[in-house]
């Protein structure tokens, strides 16, 4: 496959990368700084403006799917990730590219219970309804979307084997996975079509 990954700099955007090429899908980086990823003979590394539907349509042409791994620094208010949905949506259907990975977080849908959920949903509120608004954009865009509900990321080394949940969260949800795992799934999601037009909880 030939995959168009944003926020490819990140943690876990330079893990799907580095799984991808291992097994070898032809893949393009879109970043904003070039220089952090190690050069690739099947590795493409473009710079840009990822808010800007010019920009990621010039540069997505020819590819078979896109995987977003974008995320925020800080937890004040912000559009940057909504923004990104939908210059991504209109880029992918500029370009006739249906198939979508997204990485959001557990909390955007209001489904981690207890006293733990509700602190973590309230420190970060901001953050998961900037991504419960990307999400709606995928939903709304008539995209093959899959988007990814990791508990809380951890930069451990995966473990090969997690629990998902369709609605809400897996029962007796771990409280972290390891960033590897998300990517493993994810990657594995827009491979074989799995989990299609579906919002998945993952965790240990």
């Amino acid at each position: 496959m030939k995959l168009f990954v944003a926020g490819a700099t990140g943690k876990t955007g330079q893990i799907v990368i580095r799984m991808a090429l291992q097994k070898g899908h032809q893949v393009t980086a879109f970043v904003r700084s070039p220089d952090k990823l190690k050069p690739h003979d099947r590795l493409t590394v473009i710079p840009g403006n990822v808010t800007s539907a010019d920009h990621l349509s010039a540069a997505m042409s020819g590819h078979d799917a896109v995987i977003s791994c974008l995320g925020t620094e800080g937890t004040g208010p912000s559009t940057f990730l909504s923004d990104t949905a939908e210059a991504l949506t209109t880029a992918m259907l500029v370009n006739r590219i249906d198939r979508i990975g997204y990485v959001a977080s557990a909390g955007i849908h209001g489904e981690i219970d207890g006293i733990f959920g509700k602190l973590i949903m309230r420190v970060l509120r901001n953050v998961l309804q900037d991504h419960a608004r990307a999400v709606k954009s995928l939903q709304d865009s008539g995209l093959a979307y899959t988007v990814a509900r990791p508990m809380g990321l951890t930069d451990k080394p995966g473990k090969g084997e997690w629990r998902i949940a369709i609605e809400g969260l897996p029962s007796r949800p771990g409280r972290s996975i390891a960033r590897e795992d998300v990517a493993a799934f994810i990657l594995d999601a827009v491979e074989n079509e799995r989990y299609l037009h579906k919002s998945v909880a993952i965790a240990y």
